[in-house]
């Protein structure tokens, strides 16, 4: 793992978050939406695949082969370093990728204080999602946490792969495979947090299922929008998506979008959506009534404390924290960020 391990550490110390290898091109990192070579000569097809193939398991390399290609964790100075590796004409690609989750704890985000209260004691249905790298895996360690300082509680974990690794003095943490859960609810029933994350359509049912029992769930989906994530949960556990929808008011906290954008004078800078599970919500999620909830979660924050993304961008251009153009390509509805920025003069 020698090579592979250098071209990783350097790249950690130019503080950046991802690292590509190719044939007939430099090693590449990359720094907020720019990538820089890593200063070495083009490597051959055999050397990039003699690189990516020490940081893999046999298990891995023969899934690798067969289906040409494989996904992965590693955990490195501390990291964790999550890894696609992909055959092509060319020969064996591989992207890596991580967040200094340290980084992103509950202030960072910048969370209202009511977030952490309903994890704390509330009882149902919260969705978190973003894309990949969106920095849901960092938000759900930092909520946890910070139940687990804040009181007693027995969490239990279930996750695809174990990239949540935490301990506490005060709480019991408990780790599973997110299939163990459908083998059995029982374990689940008893905590005071379930963490779901995963892919796994019969786990995703199993999470609104203990949240329609009363079950303190938060529940990791890969969508770019909070909308995106609770329509796809909606098709996975009903075959009529009314009817999930419907299922899904009935027991929704609230729904949370992240992104982790590039900023000026960071990195990345941290940024979300909020949906609260308020009873006007809830009666426009039952009737699929996308529009009228969108005005209620950018009309009504001063009460519910409800915002969208565009809202959250404005923000940040506004602070200098991201650049304009940055801000609109990270939009889903860049007229109307546009019509935003104009309103307050900018």
């Amino acid at each position: 793992m020698n090579e592979m391990m250098d071209y990783l550490k350097e790249a950690m110390n130019k503080n950046a978050h991802e690292l590509f290898l190719a044939p007939q091109v430099p090693p590449r990192y990359r720094l907020g939406r720019q990538w820089v070579n890593l200063g070495m000569e083009s490597l051959k097809a055999a050397q990039t695949k003699e690189s990516l193939l020490q940081v893999i398991s046999d298990e891995e390399r023969q899934k690798l082969f067969e289906k040409g290609s494989a996904e992965g964790l590693l955990h490195i100075h501390g990291k964790s370093i999550n890894f696609s590796l992909s055959l092509s004409a060319q020969g064996l690609c591989g992207h890596f990728h991580w967040i200094e989750s340290s980084h992103f704890d509950l202030q960072s985000w910048g969370f209202p204080l009511y977030v952490s209260e309903i994890i704390a004691k509330g009882s149902g249905l919260s969705v978190i999602t973003g894309s990949r790298r969106s920095g849901k895996t960092s938000a759900i360690g930092a909520i946890v946490k910070d139940l687990a300082q804040k009181k007693r509680a027995i969490i239990s974990i279930f996750s695809d792969q174990d990239e949540i690794d935490l301990t506490s003095q005060e709480s019991v943490i408990c780790s599973y495979h997110s299939s163990y859960l459908k083998g059995s609810l029982a374990q689940a029933e008893a905590s005071d947090l379930v963490v779901i994350d995963t892919k796994d359509p019969l786990v995703l049912k199993c999470a609104v299922e203990l949240s329609e029992r009363g079950v303190n769930v938060l529940c990791a989906i890969s969508a770019h929008t909070v909308q995106a994530a609770l329509e796809r949960l909606s098709e996975l556990i009903e075959e009529n998506p009314a009817i999930g929808l419907k299922r899904i008011s009935h027991c929704l906290q609230m729904g949370i979008g992240l992104k982790l954008i590039p900023g000026i004078d960071a990195v990345l800078v941290p940024a979300f959506e909020l949906l609260m599970g308020t009873s006007s919500v809830r009666r426009e999620l039952r009737e699929n009534n996308w529009s009228d909830l969108e005005m209620m979660m950018s009309t009504t924050g001063d009460r519910t404390g409800m915002r969208t993304m565009n809202q959250a961008l404005l923000q940040l251009i506004l602070k200098r924290k991201i650049e304009l153009r940055v801000g609109f390509e990270e939009s889903s509805r860049p007229d109307e960020l546009d019509q935003m920025l104009k309103k307050v003069g900018f």
